[in-house]
């Protein structure tokens, strides 16, 4: 359960997760008590948050920009490899989930030699590679260089399946049972099997379908669009899809209406997920209305506070109604590629550790952000080679967003790889003060971790050059945990816009180290307590512009 707070410094985060935003409150320490509850167990929110819970997005073309095209362009040293490999804290801990996207605006046939005369029916440029656009391949070696990288992060895939280049040429008595839809399919099946490739979607966005100039019409809405779902799904099952592995829904930002629901219930029984896509600031083009006080502000960290065309805590609740997961398959703080001096900066890590503990809180089993492969030129895009190539990258570009899932997964992940779950604790002023007054851009969240232990997160989303206000945090915990310690998340010098000297647990990467592997020695915070009341209290503080994860043992 989130709780706000005021915001106190630590030099070093705690391995619990907790997070923390500076106050407004000028000169002041104010307290804030968490009382976690004796019977732990029976007080879990949200969803069950396995260790792959933040997943990573992206198209084919960007993420075989990193990988490479074949399996032997992909190696254990490849820098990408130990830069994922952060985001797992466990031997056990699975990797993040590769998604990848069935973007309307590139056709992906598949290309390989059972299918050399159905490619050159369609287009006579039959070329074993990637591109992009109307010229986009995907072939065996591509699939086998995206399997090999789930295969070593312990990690597994959703791939996209696109409905425009599916559907454009033929009426549907023709199409529904042609290769144009099971080509890829088919060839993930041949290539590397399902192990990895786990499950898949219908096309993205399609109730984007005006604004991308899909070729499929139907809206969203209409008894057509489940008819032709449902087709699809049924044809994609046949030709070997494995049970319940297409995810429903990954509509976007204009279909959260009446209909999602009942789309929900027409098509229930051939899904196990329902994904949507939620950015909670939609702005212009080329984001001129959009700041980091914008990307701060609680409207953009709070699920339920997001409403466009309806609510969606609407459909999160249906959804897990009908005993669905209920997933964001592609999120981030601003839509469209994201804003320069806000995206690629420390407040997005700072965003990114709040919105991940608010949608799981709120019952989302997944959330996948999203990003490009050319980090040079796509603010939201938290790794990439901003030089160099991909098997030779002389400028690695690691933006402090990837720093916030880094810390968030040091909460969540333990090595009984068995899932987390938010704690609906409860929080007050310290000393009972009821005048202390809240604040939004602080929040605390208590996780109860796999292995038994909890983690505390505390994120401080003031601007350490607008306040000194620090707040203490004390955890009222049952006798049982005995020590705590913990990781902190900071610039140096503390700074919410800062793009570099990003530090978490005394570890960073930063310009000149291409490795992959974070430089520094691990640095921790042995956290206090005191016996009160036939209870253990822990207490620590949390300063402006950073963020604190909190690990309480037995």
């Amino acid at each position: 359960m989130l709780f706000r707070i005021s915001a106190v410094s630590l030099s070093h985060v705690l391995i619990g997760f907790m997070i923390c935003i500076n106050l407004n409150v000028k000169g002041q320490n104010n307290g804030t008590t968490v009382d976690i509850p004796n019977d732990i167990t029976n007080n879990l929110i949200g969803a069950e948050l396995y260790s792959d819970f933040i997943g990573i997005s992206s198209s084919y073309a960007d993420y075989l920009k990193i990988f490479g095209n074949q399996t032997s362009d992909f190696g254990t040293q490849h820098w990408a490899i130990p830069l994922l490999n952060t985001l797992r804290t466990c031997e056990v801990c699975r990797g993040p989930r590769i998604r990848i996207n069935g973007d309307q605006g590139g056709a992906k046939p598949w290309w390989g030699p059972q299918y050399d005369a159905w490619l050159k029916s369609i287009n006579a440029d039959n070329v074993p590679s990637f591109g992009s656009g109307p010229n986009m391949r995907i072939g065996p070696g591509n699939i086998r260089a995206i399997h090999a990288v789930a295969e070593t992060l312990n990690g597994t895939v959703t791939s996209g399946l696109d409905w425009s280049v599916l559907v454009p040429r033929f009426p549907p008595a023709q199409y529904l049972n042609s290769t144009l839809q099971t080509g890829i399919l088919k060839g993930i099946a041949a290539s590397v099997g399902f192990a990895r490739f786990k499950e898949f979607e219908i096309a993205n966005e399609p109730d984007l379908n005006s604004v991308r100039s899909s070729s499929w019409n139907p809206a969203p809405a209409s008894d057509v669009f489940v008819q032709q779902w449902t087709s699809f799904a049924q044809d994609l099952y046949n030709c070997g899809a494995p049970p319940l592995s297409i995810q429903g829904g990954v509509m976007c930002c204009v279909g959260i209406t009446q209909n999602e629901t009942q789309i929900i219930d027409a098509t229930r029984k051939h899904i196990n997920v329902w994904n949507r896509h939620v950015y909670p600031l939609v702005t212009n083009k080329n984001h001129t209305n959009v700041q980091v006080k914008d990307l701060l502000d609680i409207k953009a960290r709070d699920l339920r506070r997001f409403v466009y065309k309806g609510t969606v805590m609407n459909v999160i609740q249906h959804a897990r109604d009908q005993h669905l997961k209920f997933i964001i398959g592609e999120s981030q703080g601003v839509n469209m590629g994201g804003a320069w001096n806000v995206s690629d900066v420390f407040a997005a890590a700072l965003w990114t550790m709040d919105w991940a503990g608010n949608v799981a809180e709120n019952g989302v089993s997944q959330l996948n952000l999203n990003f490009g492969a050319s980090a040079y030129d796509v603010p939201y895009s938290y790794f990439g080679c901003a030089s160099g190539e991909h098997l030779n990258c002389t400028g690695l570009l690691v933006r402090p967003q990837f720093y916030g899932i880094w810390a968030f997964n040091t909460a969540i992940q333990s090595d009984s790889g068995a899932p987390a779950q938010v704690i609906n604790a409860t929080a007050y002023p310290t000393g009972g003060n009821t005048s202390t007054r809240t604040d939004d851009l602080v929040s605390i969240r208590t996780f109860h971790r796999g292995d038994g232990n909890l983690a505390c997160v505390a994120v401080n989303m003031h601007m350490s050059n607008e306040t000194s206000v620090v707040t203490t945090v004390t955890l009222n915990v049952p006798l049982t945990y005995t020590r705590a310690f913990g990781y902190s998340l900071e610039t140096r010098p503390s700074s919410p816009v800062a793009k570099r000297n990003v530090v978490f647990a005394g570890r960073t990467f930063e310009p000149g180290n291409n490795s992959g592997f974070p430089s520094g020695e691990i640095s921790t915070n042995k956290i206090e307590s005191q016996e009160v009341n036939g209870r253990r209290q822990f207490t620590f503080d949390v300063s402006p512009t950073s963020a604190i994860v909190v690990i309480v043992k037995r």
